[in-house]
């Protein structure tokens, strides 16, 4: 058998049309979209294209199902996790992937064009089999009300496929700092991920590197030895092997969930990265540059233009105070716009 050509397999031909990948499946972003938030067409049941005002509000009309509602709307301004979603890109230069969680109640639905979304609902499932995240904080009883549950699970997925060795606590605990959970506690959720994290797991296998006798008194507080550390301990300070046992909550089980990781699509791999100039409701212009002359020059076009990178600001300002702006120009693939040099006079 011959070697496989691109021209002999049309999946791996690269497109010009607007794309991005939700949970390895292929989507085509048409244009007149520039006002939607990647959560918004991600929970929507349809692609919407074409807007009409009705009792005051604009209703949206389309044709084609995603209905990817695990990700949550919660403050509406990057403030809870609860919208949080991992998205990565490919950086052809460097011929890495980048691996980073979003809030996807700020990032404009077109500033992931020609990157991979994965959403909870790409993780896993009761039906399909829980990954090994899912399957720890339901273990640890990380989860009440559930509502935050899946933003801390993406949250931590996106810290796991970002970092090149196991993560420290510490690590763990910043990444989940701009997730907000009101009902369960925090204790219980980052229990739960501590098992990913380069320190001892007796909470969870009953195996220690301790000695048998700092072994016979651990709490589950903290996970290191009680202070008290005698033959007197009090029964609810004691972890036993049983303190966190696997519960069969599908006939797949979770931790042999790695098998079916969503790896980064081929197609995105052969992509050049081009420039975007597309609209949205209520005559919004949306422009992707790919070089500083580029920008300068819509700059000089659109003098009221907002220049956008994490749309923080001025997403907010667009979604809760309500202001209108007619020009948005991403600066995201404009190097020189995207590092800093640190230097010894500034």
């Amino acid at each position: 058998m011959g070697s496989l050509k691109n021209d002999e397999n049309p999946q791996l031909q690269p497109s010009s049309e607007p794309l991005l990948y939700v949970n390895r499946i292929r989507r085509v972003l048409p244009d007149a979209l520039a006002h939607l938030t990647l959560l918004e067409y991600l929970r929507c049941h349809s692609i919407f294209t074409s807007p009409k005002l009705i009792l005051g509000h604009s209703v949206l009309f389309g044709t084609k199902d995603i209905g990817l509602t695990g990700t949550k709307l919660g403050c509406g301004e990057g403030g809870c996790g609860a919208c949080t979603v991992m998205v990565s890109s490919y950086d052809a230069k460097s011929r890495k992937c980048s691996h980073y969680a979003v809030n996807a109640c700020l990032a404009p639905l077109y500033s992931v064009e020609g990157m991979h979304v994965i959403t909870v609902e790409g993780l896993g499932s009761c039906k399909r089999g829980l990954h090994s995240i899912q399957e720890s904080m339901a273990r640890a009883h990380g989860t009440q009300c559930g509502f935050c549950t899946p933003g801390f699970v993406m949250s931590m997925y996106a810290l796991l496929w970002s970092s090149q060795t196991p993560p420290s606590e510490e690590q763990i605990k910043e990444c989940l700092a701009g997730n907000l959970c009101q009902c369960t506690g925090y204790r219980p959720i980052v229990d739960a991920f501590r098992v990913f994290a380069k320190t001892s797991d007796i909470l969870y296998t009953g195996i220690s590197s301790l000695s048998p006798e700092e072994a016979k008194s651990i709490c589950p507080s903290t996970g290191k030895p009680c202070s008290c550390n005698s033959n007197n301990v009090n029964d609810k300070c004691v972890v036993g092997d049983n303190r966190y046992k696997a519960t069969s909550y599908d006939e797949v089980d979770g931790t042999k969930y790695t098998e079916k990781e969503l790896i980064f699509p081929p197609e995105l791999l052969l992509r050049t990265i081009t420039a975007l100039s597309l609209t949205g409701f209520g005559g919004l212009m949306w422009y992707r540059p790919l070089t500083l002359q580029h920008s300068l020059d819509l700059k000089a076009k659109y003098p009221d233009a907002k220049l956008i990178v994490g749309n923080t600001e001025v997403g907010i300002q667009m979604r809760l105070k309500r202001l209108q702006y007619r020009v948005l120009v991403s600066l995201t693939q404009v190097p020189e716009l995207n590092f800093f040099n640190v230097k010894d006079d500034g």
